[in-house]
């Protein structure tokens, strides 16, 4: 489709760039969760070296952990982890 507008906007004088991806484009509860992991493990990788899957599950495990220590804190209800063996 990107090939198709190129070769035929390019006959015009303007480039159109699409972005298939666009903010809120239809984010639901499980795009916020995985965005909610993605964080934790950035965050511990910024803080060592992560090199097996331990380590990220490690990290994903802290880092809900924390954020569960902090909504207490706040007087949030909380989530907790569960590793599927």
């Amino acid at each position: 489709m990107k090939k198709f507008f190129d070769q035929t906007l390019s006959k015009i004088l303007f480039k159109v760039n699409l972005n298939f991806f666009a903010e809120g484009h239809g984010k639901n509860c499980r795009d916020i969760h995985f965005s909610h992991i993605s964080q934790f493990v950035k965050f511990e990788s910024l803080k060592r070296k992560l090199t097996t899957s331990e380590d990220v599950v490690l990290a994903i495990q802290n880092g809900q952990k924390n954020a569960n220590e902090n909504s207490l804190a706040l007087g949030i209800l909380f989530v907790k982890i569960f590793k599927i063996i």
